[in-house]
């Protein structure tokens, strides 16, 4: 859910609440994490822009298409995904640098 700041009172806190159950969910996660998660999206231009900070932070590791088609799609956050298994120590325990 959206936060509309001149939505309605009830539509405020909805949001608010909202935010909160995905805090406590996601607050231990990696910000790479959130991004990897980012490539599964239904628009593609958050997947897009998840990509484009993921190319940062990989050094260009991995090449990855939003407007591909789902299978293609797919296959790169397979490659990504074990990437970022083997080396997300080295991300642990730092913010990644977005």
């Amino acid at each position: 859910m959206r936060f509309q700041a001149d939505g309605g009172r009830e539509k405020r806190q909805d949001a608010v609440r909202s935010w909160k159950i995905w805090w406590a969910r996601n607050r231990e996660r990696h910000p790479v994490e959130w991004l990897i998660e980012a490539l599964r999206s239904h628009d593609d231009h958050r997947r897009q822009a998840a990509y484009i900070d993921l190319k940062r932070i990989t050094k260009g590791l991995f090449v990855f298409d939003a407007y591909a088609t789902a299978s293609r799609r797919q296959e790169a956050i397979r490659n990504i995904e074990a990437w970022w298994t083997k080396n997300k120590v080295m991300f642990l325990g730092r913010d990644a640098p977005l």
